[in-house]
């Protein structure tokens, strides 16, 4: 995204150098700046919500082990009894 902004700046900056030209290059400079922006916005968001599903694997495989190891303590005590 920035080496298509830098590109196209550039092509307008070659083309003229009136006043005219400049606001354009301006207006183009700051879509994208936004468009830049918004984007990092997103990938921060992106890569929290990675790190929310690590950790909710990570719990659910905690809690998963803690089940097994609750079974084989059932079938062990069941196992005694009778």
């Amino acid at each position: 995204m920035e080496a298509e902004r830098d590109k196209v700046l550039m092509e307008a900056e070659t083309k003229k150098t009136d006043k005219a030209s400049q606001e354009q290059a301006k207006r183009i400079r700051d879509e994208y700046e936004r468009k830049l922006a918004d984007m990092r916005n997103e990938f921060r968001k992106l890569q929290m919500v990675e790190r929310e599903h690590k950790r909710m694997q990570a719990r659910q495989e905690r809690e998963r082990q803690e089940l097994m190891r609750y079974q084989v303590e059932l079938k062990e005590l069941k196992r005694v009894k009778i």
